[in-house]
């Protein structure tokens, strides 16, 4: 989790846990967030050209 762990597998293997929310529930307070930028395939320019089609859309 905050070390690179898959959260399913802490959840499940590890804690035996069969909810991952379980382990978010107890756990949550001990995960660092990770400082990664999301959706960050997006480029501006894909960024403008999907607003200028919902634009259209809901224009139509």
């Amino acid at each position: 989790m905050s070390e690179g762990e898959d959260i399913i597998w802490v959840s499940k293997i590890m804690l035996g846990h069969s909810e991952v929310a379980t382990t978010y529930k107890f756990y949550a307070k001990y995960i660092k967030p990770k400082d990664k930028k999301h959706a960050a395939f997006l480029d501006e320019g894909r960024t403008s050209s999907v607003q200028n089609i919902n634009l259209k859309c809901e224009s139509a």
